[in-house]
């Protein structure tokens, strides 16, 4: 549940429906629990972000 909203941020490409973008730094703050809780699914979601700001 918590991995969705980093997909479909990559999914529009940061397109956010209100037009307002997104950093990278501002979803990793956000979802910087994944890391904790579980590090092989960060390093996924990591992946997934940085192609999203590309």
């Amino acid at each position: 549940d918590n991995l969705q909203p980093i997909i479909n941020h990559y999914t529009t490409r940061n397109q956010n429906i209100i037009g307002k973008e997104l950093t990278k730094r501002q979803i990793a703050a956000k979802k910087s629990f994944i890391k904790e809780l579980a590090p092989e699914l960060w390093e996924y979601a990591d992946m997934i972000l940085d192609k999203s700001v590309e």
